[in-house]
């Protein structure tokens, strides 16, 4: 398992064996097996931790690309057992996954490579609407309004331009 990411390759390396967790994962979810899901999503958010691990890199130590697939794996990772928790009707846990993603993201906004910044305001639109629809389908739930409150930016990507 990928506990430490150095190189680009590594990267690579990390990003095909994060794929292939998800992917049994999502098969495990199709098939209803849902502890085998939860374990192979378990081992995917330990993957993209560890790639995640290395942002002061990202933009300088790795390409664009890989940069854009390794904040994508961690939101995708997390909004599987998002929605892993909500079939099995643990929407706490659920919110607590869709919170983790945004507030990484959130994070990533002001980095100092603007390309990084770019890509996390992008990925900023998907966790944010993913949020709002939480609560409009389930109602309320203190720590989605407390990380939406928390990571409002003057210029909202979930606003229309003016």
């Amino acid at each position: 398992m990928y506990d430490h990411v150095e190189s680009p390759g590594d990267h690579q390396l990390a990003l095909s064996a994060w794929k292939q967790a998800i992917q049994l994962g999502n098969q495990a979810l199709t098939d209803k097996l849902m502890e085998k899901a939860r374990i192979n999503y378990q081992v995917a958010l330990h993957m993209a931790r560890a790639m995640a691990r290395a942002t002061s890199d990202w933009g300088t130590g790795i390409s664009v690309l890989q940069t854009d697939r390794i904040m994508a794996a961690w939101v995708v990772t997390q909004h599987n057992l998002a929605d892993l928790y909500v079939q099995i009707g643990l929407l706490g846990r659920a919110a607590e996954h869709l919170c983790d993603a945004h507030e990484f993201i959130f994070g990533l906004r002001n980095h100092p490579m603007d390309a990084v910044a770019d890509l996390a305001l992008r990925h900023l639109r998907i966790t944010g609407m993913e949020l709002m629809v939480f609560l409009q389908k389930y109602g309320d739930y203190p720590r989605i309004s407390q990380t939406l409150w928390a990571t409002q930016i003057p210029f909202s990507p979930l606003s229309p331009t003016q």
